[in-house]
């Protein structure tokens, strides 16, 4: 079995001491993810997307920045 392969993407500082990391996880069969880690101080909260949940999550991201840049 081979190991899966985890490239860097992005890292964010986000305020409150929110830091956030994205990983590209690709797996031997092709499958892709994107690995999203949010660290607070000591605690992770991790989550991987499949290509359509990130977009879909993306998205919501950019309408609500948009609908609040007035």
């Amino acid at each position: 079995m081979i190991e899966d392969v985890i490239t860097d993407v992005a890292t964010f500082a986000f305020p409150f001491n929110k830091n956030v990391t994205l990983k590209n996880v690709a797996q031997d069969d092709g499958v892709n993810w994107l690995r999203v880690t949010i660290r607070e101080n000591r605690r992770f909260t991790i989550f991987d997307l499949d290509p359509a949940s990130a977009a879909d999550f993306g998205a919501q991201l950019q309408d609500w920045a948009k609908s609040k840049d007035s």
